[in-house]
């Protein structure tokens, strides 16, 4: 009965140290999610930043469309040029989001 009880608590020591085991990797996985979730979020905000400052920059051109770019051809063209900068700025942002999402989405 006594070896058979020594038996059973190596059993059991083994089993505990094995699940404290995979406590502690389960945790340390969780610990590195939540890292790489900060900083997900982090370029999450500075991407949503890049946008609000394309947003920015609509609504001045928006604002700026006056009679003086109706009557100057040149005017008209640099607007459109920055109008230009600001969508190919906005897209390569979207882009930058399609691939944050994609990447925290595979984590």
């Amino acid at each position: 009965a006594a070896a058979s009880a020594a038996e059973l608590s190596r059993e059991t020591g083994a089993r505990s140290s094995a699940v404290t085991q995979q406590a502690l990797q389960v945790r340390d996985q969780v610990h590195q999610a939540v890292l790489e979730a900060a900083e997900a979020a982090r370029a999450a905000a500075a991407l949503a930043a890049e946008l609000q400052r394309a947003v920015d920059e609509c609504v001045k051109l928006g604002s700026e469309f006056t009679a003086p770019y109706l009557s100057s051809p040149l005017l008209l063209t640099q607007r459109e040029e920055r109008i230009q900068e600001v969508e190919a700025d906005v897209n390569e942002t979207v882009n930058n989001i399609s691939e944050l999402n994609e990447s925290v989405q595979s984590s």
